[in-house]
């Protein structure tokens, strides 16, 4: 039993080395999943402050799913100091490319003026996006705020 335990932690180890080595090459995705390793604590502490190096990394590449745990970090301020326009401008890079958890995250900064100015019709504007990738909270979101009526 101790030797099965064993192989599996120099397995994982191996893999976390793997996969570093490829973030720091610069490899996005590698990068992106090294920030979750440090943001989930998988195999280690949790440490917000590098998950979000790594995350920033990836996100200036263009990966959405790393824009989108900016976006997230900088709303609650995990790992750096809560900026509610950085958490925009990060849901707003990833809600471009299609991530409706961002869009969805956006939409309700500008229904409530969150680090961006009030605009219902921004709000409406990405919360519909997501709503018509079959979003159930965002159709509940469209519904409750009536965003249908500030429709571009």
């Amino acid at each position: 039993m101790l030797i099965l335990v064993l192989l599996a932690a120099v397995n994982l180890y191996s893999q976390f080395q793997e996969t570093q080595d490829k973030a720091k090459s610069g490899d996005a995705q590698a990068q992106f999943e090294l920030a979750m390793i440090y943001y989930e604590g998988i195999d280690r502490d949790k440490n917000y402050e590098k998950a979000v190096i790594w995350f920033e990394k990836s996100g200036s590449q263009g990966n959405a799913e790393s824009q989108n745990k900016l976006g997230f970090m900088y709303l609650l301020g995990r790992g750096v100091e809560k900026d509610l326009e950085l958490a925009a401008f990060w849901y707003l890079k990833a809600a471009e490319q299609g991530n409706t958890t961002a869009q969805i995250k956006l939409g309700f900064m500008y229904v409530h003026g969150n680090g961006v100015k009030k605009d219902l019709y921004k709000a409406s504007h990405w919360i519909e996006k997501a709503f018509k990738s079959g979003d159930i909270q965002a159709e509940n979101i469209w519904n409750q705020y009536e965003l249908w009526k500030y429709k571009f």
